[in-house]
């Protein structure tokens, strides 16, 4: 039972998040049944790529960072596709697919193999790359984020406590993901993320 367990990448698996959130991309629709969140911000025409003077921006990291809160708990307590999850690991309330669809089947992986992450994640570091409220079908904010190193972010089997061997890297993480956050149905949530895997994200 081996999984490559990088400090970063979808997700991680979504979000290279190699094993955390595998690296995705695409532009597929959101789900009409996806639930609103407390970080609405109603799109506007003004753009900015500072997250400290622009609204949407600010609430589109908002749910990012939500996002990354609620994938970390859920690794730590990883349950199969069809159970509910607990409030605090709910990261489907931040994601629409593709990247909510492929959060909930590695995090549904980790439950049938009986095995969940522990230890001191890693921490988001997200800087805005743009903001387009204009675009279609939804408004946009591209982020990046370079989180910080997470060596003690490991994988155990539930069973036995012991520790899934890391598959070696030739690039050591944590590395550069890009990640595209829309506003749909009166909220923002992550879409989709890629990730190069080509060098160490530095900050």
């Amino acid at each position: 039972m081996r999984r490559a367990a990088t400090a970063a990448s979808l997700i991680l698996a979504v979000f290279a998040w190699a094993g955390l959130l595998g690296a995705c991309s695409g532009g597929s629709q959101p789900h009409e049944d996806t639930p609103t969140t407390a970080s609405s911000t109603p799109p506007s025409t003004v753009t900015s790529p500072s997250a400290s003077s622009d609204p949407q921006a600010a609430a589109a990291v908002a749910a990012y960072e939500a996002f990354w809160r609620a994938a970390v708990n859920a690794q730590r307590h990883p349950v199969a596709a069809d159970d509910t999850y607990p409030q605090a690991a709910d990261f489907a309330r931040f994601s629409f697919d593709p990247v909510r669809a492929t959060y909930t089947g590695f995090i549904s992986g980790l439950a049938a193999q009986g095995v969940q992450f522990r230890g001191t994640p890693p921490t988001p570091r997200v800087s805005v790359i743009s903001v387009e409220p204009e675009a279609s079908p939804y408004p946009v904010v591209t982020l990046r984020d370079c989180q910080t190193p997470a060596p003690e972010w490991n994988e155990y089997e539930v069973a036995t406590g012991k520790q899934v061997l890391r598959a070696s890297a030739n690039v050591p993480p944590p590395y550069e993901i890009t990640a595209k956050v829309i506003f749909y149905k009166e909220h923002w949530g992550l879409q989709s993320t890629t990730t190069n895997t080509s060098r160490t994200c530095t900050g």
